[in-house]
């Protein structure tokens, strides 16, 4: 499954800060191998729904299923979600380590995580 984690830089071990909009690239990251591109960010704020737009067609071109943000807007998430993709929210950090919060609630055994919703 590949996800997008936006980051400062284009590695996976870069900072990323916590709204998506103050990030220059989006990591397209495949979970179970951890191999990567980054693609620039065209969404520079908040209110630039054209770059919103433009964000969302470059993720689903990439098979992008889920991305990564410790704060995204409402009407991020609603562009998001009308095209297929989820948001779910991580503390920020690096992307890499986004990526292992996802992967510790995807295999934590619990009766009330959706693990399957989470996974979809």
């Amino acid at each position: 499954m590949k996800v997008a984690v936006p980051s400062a830089q284009p590695k996976l071990d870069a900072h990323t800060e916590a709204e998506l909009h103050c990030n220059k690239y989006m990591l397209i990251i495949d979970i179970d191998t951890m191999r990567y591109e980054a693609i620039a960010n065209p969404v520079t704020s908040q209110e630039k729904t054209a770059a919103v737009d433009l964000l969302v067609q470059k993720l689903v071109q990439k098979s992008v299923r889920k991305v990564l943000t410790d704060k995204c807007s409402c009407d991020m998430q609603k562009r998001f979600w009308v095209a297929g993709i989820q948001t779910i929210d991580v503390d920020t950090g690096t992307a890499r380590s986004m990526v292992e919060q996802l992967k510790e609630v995807c295999m934590a055994e619990t009766l009330i995580l959706p693990v399957r919703e989470i996974l979809g």
